[in-house]
């Protein structure tokens, strides 16, 4: 999905999440619908942040509306060992102030590769 196709909290059409099991139990499960992404700035935000993990640096919640949801046997989907998660992301966003966050976001993620706005309250 492209970023743009999310900015200001509307919503987007035909949306596909695919998730993939790399153990020894394969299974492809697809879930379809739209999404609308929701910022920090929004009120109902708080509601929803206490919900996931705690993560230094959140941008945006995805709130996925469903309309199907399908599965497959996922026999040529490969086996894989998940090593560990990266912390990366993490490491470096907490050694930037909120101020350096902001012109970061501003900076690089604006637009999608589409060229469509990707972030609420910005200006054209």
């Amino acid at each position: 999905m492209e970023a743009g196709a999310l900015g200001g909290g509307q919503c987007v059409e035909d949306l596909t999440l695919m998730f993939c099991s790399f153990t020894r139990r394969p299974k492809i499960l697809r879930l379809y619908g739209t999404a609308r992404c929701v910022f920090p700035d929004a009120p109902e935000w708080e509601a929803l942040i206490g919900r996931f993990g705690i993560h230094p640096i959140p941008r945006s919640i995805m709130v996925v509306s469903l309309t199907r949801i399908t599965d497959s046997c996922g026999f040529t989907v490969p086996e894989m060992d998940l090593v560990r998660e990266r912390d990366l992301q993490d490491q470096w966003g907490m050694r930037k102030s909120d101020q350096e966050l902001e012109d970061y976001m501003r900076q690089k993620n604006s637009a999608g590769i589409d060229g469509l706005p990707a972030r609420p309250h910005q200006e054209q």
